[in-house]
Order: structure tokens, then sequence, then C-alpha cells
């Protein structure tokens, strides 16, 4: 190929505005959905984090560990927003762009390489838009497990991660004298 003909191939003015439109506003989309579909998340969150808190604030009312108005001592046991939890929402939402940029570069090329039309496919970014498919699908899968729904199997699968982390840094003794405490307070006993 001569550079005449590679120009040719490349020439941007044979690309339709249409084209490059339909691609921007798929990409945008992307962009776009990821972006709500984290909030989206981090909210559902929030919200089961008061959920847990105000269960927690009536059984310490009602034991008479804690004294007050329902609604205060719900905020007293209620997590506050950190830098932690925004770090993790804007690190999550990190990775996903950088995934999406790297899905981009593929989608680029494939559009200048015309190979969608091979297929007689129209030229649209399929590579990010799969991948920002996939990742407000993985969001979505999050915000179905903090659903109210939900809260009971959330309780039962931290108790499992405690008792996976203590069976490691306990031994079997250790562990025998912290079930029959947590059974004597009316605890699960996992």
């Amino acid at each position: 190929m001569t550079n005449l003909e590679i120009h040719r191939y490349l020439d941007f003015s044979v690309f339709g505005k249409g084209e490059l439109t339909l691609a921007g506003v798929v990409m945008l989309l992307c962009w776009v959905g990821i972006l709500v579909a984290c909030i989206v998340d981090t909210r559902s969150a929030i919200k089961r984090d008061k959920r847990f808190a105000r269960a927690q604030a009536v059984k310490a009312i009602e034991e008479g560990t804690a004294t007050g108005d329902l609604d205060e001592v719900a905020k007293r046991f209620s997590p506050r927003i950190n830098s932690w939890g925004l770090g993790e929402l804007f690190g999550k939402v990190g990775w996903y762009y950088g995934f999406l940029i790297i899905a981009a570069f593929a989608d680029l090329i494939l559009l200048f390489v015309d190979v969608w039309k091979l297929f007689h496919l129209p030229e649209v970014p399929y590579f990010s838009a799969g991948m920002a498919m996939a990742f407000i699908a993985r969001e979505a899968l999050s915000v179905w497990e903090n659903s109210p729904k939900n809260d009971r199997y959330n309780v039962i699968k931290s108790l499992r991660r405690l008792r996976n982390t203590l069976s490691v840094v306990f031994d079997d003794e250790e562990m025998k004298k912290i079930r029959k405490e947590l059974n004597d307070i009316g605890g699960s006993g996992f």
C-alpha cells in the first residue's frame, strides 16, 4: 500500500457525521450509566446501613442499654458518610472508567477500520457498550443484595465472614468459648 492509499483509507472526511455522532452518544450513555449505577448502589448501601442501625436501636432501647428517642438512638448507631466511603465510590468509578477507556480505544480502531460493515452492523462502540452493561449489571446485583428482602441473608453472610476470620485468629477451644458467650447473650452462636 502506498501512502496515498493509506491516507485515503484513513481520511476522516469519509466518515459520516451520523456514525461519529451515534458512537459519541453511545459512549456518553455508557459513561453516565455507570456513574448513575454506582451512585444508586452507594445510596442503597447507605439505606441498608440505616435499616440495620434502626433495628439495632430498637434492640438497644428494649434491652435498656440506650435511652432516648428511637430516631436519636438510630442516628447514633448509623454509620457516618466519611472519606473512606467516598473514596471507595470514586475508586470503583475510576476502575470502571479505566476499563471503559481501554474498550473505547478498541472501538475507535474498529470504527476507523470499518470492521462492522463486513458484518452489516451499524458502527457502534460494541465493546464499550457491552462492558458498560456488565458493570451496570454488577451494580444492579449489589443494589439487589442491599434490598430489604436480603437483610437476613446479609446478616448471615456477615456472620460467616466473622466466623471465618475468627477461626483463623483463634483456635477451636477459644471459638467454643466465644460461641457459648454469644449464645448466652442471645446471639446466633454461628
